[in-house]
């Protein structure tokens, strides 16, 4: 190797290293670790209306659900034969969860009882549920978006993205859906899947989208970078964030003072972030791998995450 090359790497690395790999002194330390809660890798996190429940999505299709705040292990749902992309709570006893396969299933926690399956027309990559319109949307890997009836799984609408859906976001009030895609699509649907208005394109694609609670601001990322668009004004902006990788995963706060983010590819670490400056306010203990989701509880008194390290962990936002 030239002496440059050498050169540049001696620059490099402690930056590399001292930001990626080095556990930095934590400000939260999590209330709950649950070590191997998944051994294959956890990706997704979703906790239940109440706040009393908290489902994890495994890599190979399992599904845990937890007591809220001890993450005592209720039940285990292995229905699913590839990873769950996108899991929702219809109540405090009915989840539906889609997967890499493009299956749907509808089921009861309690009894492990599945009430509805769906094959839909490729993976599903998002879900989201709209509890006042009765109405569940899924995002999938050939770029449609799907719109039924939590009842009966009937359909209601569709949408063409034109590219894979990356994430799927709804307004509090359900009037309006975010969907983000590849080549740096985001757009606008209103409830019925027609389309509202696209936004400005971000510089890499939207991997996870999330709205503001008063709707105004929709947020997401990539690589070292955070978006924000500014919805009334139509301003976006893009905010160098502290993620040494990808802010992969994001949350907003019940009352909007924060927004949670957890780094993926080369970073694991948790902030939560002023969503007015996208600067860090405050450091969460890092996962030991990369982070996969992270997610406020209803009250914003929890914060739950995943990574590939398998863990799921619980912080208490009510702490000093």
């Amino acid at each position: 190797m030239k002496k440059s090359h050498l050169s540049l790497l001696a620059l490099i690395l402690p930056g590399l290293l001292g930001t990626a790999c080095v556990n930095m002194e934590p400000a939260h330390s999590p209330l709950i670790v649950v070590a191997q809660a998944h051994l294959d890798g956890s990706k997704k996190v979703a906790f239940s209306p109440s706040g009393k429940y908290l489902a994890s999505t495994g890599l190979w299709g399992e599904i845990k659900i937890w007591s809220v705040p001890k993450l005592e292990p209720l039940q285990t749902f292995t229905r699913h034969r590839d990873t769950p992309r996108g899991i929702v709570w219809l109540d405090e006893a009915t989840l539906v969860s889609g997967d890499d396969d493009g299956k749907i299933f509808c089921w009861r926690f309690e009894d492990n009882r599945v009430s509805l399956d769906r094959n839909t027309s490729s993976g599903v990559t998002a879900l989201i549920f709209l509890p006042r319109r009765k109405m569940l949307i899924s995002g999938h890997a050939d770029g449609r978006v799907h719109a039924f009836s939590p009842k009966d799984f009937k359909p209601l609408a569709e949408y063409e993205a034109g590219a894979r859906v990356l994430s799927m976001a709804a307004t509090r009030t359900e009037d309006m859906i975010a969907v983000s895609g590849l080549k740096c699509r985001v757009i606008l649907l209103d409830p019925r899947l027609a389309p509202v208005r696209p936004l400005s394109p971000p510089p890499l694609d939207a991997v996870e989208l999330a709205f503001s609670p008063d709707g105004k601001q929709l947020a997401a990322g990539n690589w070292f970078k955070l978006f924000f668009w500014d919805l009334p004004s139509d301003a976006f902006k893009v905010v160098k964030s502290d993620h040494f990788g990808v802010p992969f995963s994001m949350d907003y706060s019940p009352d909007g003072r924060f927004l949670a983010t957890i780094g993926r590819h080369t970073d694991s670490e948790i902030y939560l972030v002023d969503p007015r400056s996208g600067k860090s306010l405050r450091h969460l203990q890092r996962h030991d791998l990369c982070g996969a989701s992270v997610r406020f509880s209803p009250k914003g008194d929890f914060l739950a995450s995943v990574g590939d390290d398998g863990s799921v962990r619980l912080y208490d936002m009510t702490a000093p």
